[in-house]
């Protein structure tokens, strides 16, 4: 039990909140021209989310930043 609370206190809920708000502006993103317009802030708050030390949010950025690369035709990452 003791495991458990550890291990869901170690989980770093707000870049978790972070990151679901800019899953959701990737998502709604359409290819109209204004693409690295809209996605240039949250690469530079994907940069800043990094710095968790929570390996799920860790593995989330990785994802995201695999979808804007394809949004962005290959020019980032």
């Amino acid at each position: 039990m003791l495991r458990n609370l550890r291990n869901e206190l170690r989980k770093d809920f707000v870049a978790r909140r972070k990151l679901s708000i800019l899953k959701d502006i990737v998502n709604s993103v359409n290819e109209d021209g204004n693409v690295f317009r809209i996605l240039a802030p949250v690469i530079a708050e994907l940069e800043e989310l990094k710095k968790s030390k929570d390996a799920e949010v860790l593995e989330e950025i990785n994802n995201l930043e695999k979808r804007i690369d394809e949004l962005l035709g290959g020019s980032y990452g």
